[in-house]
């Protein structure tokens, strides 16, 4: 559903008219878009920052469609290294 961009965030539920209040549950600074929860909010920063520091890699991307990108790029590169 986060791909297709079809969650039901608080940005989508304001627009049906579900919620009063769009902004991001999360930090409060912005509306809570698909793109804002997964890539641009501080928390979910974090959140890569950490898990990919763990994992041993960085990635530079600053929106969920780069973020997305990078991580089929190198899913797709780990994978073909597994199978040799």
């Amino acid at each position: 559903m986060a791909i297709l961009d079809r969650l039901p965030t608080k940005d989508r539920l304001f627009r049906f008219g579900l919620v009063v209040d769009a902004a991001c549950l999360v930090c409060g600074s912005d509306s809570e878009l698909r793109d804002h929860l997964f890539a641009a909010c501080p928390f979910a920063m974090d959140v890569w920052n950490t898990v990919l520091s763990l994992c041993g890699t960085r990635c530079a991307a600053l929106t969920w469609d780069q973020r997305l990108s990078w991580m089929v790029g190198n899913l797709k590169e780990a994978s073909q290294a597994q199978v040799r």
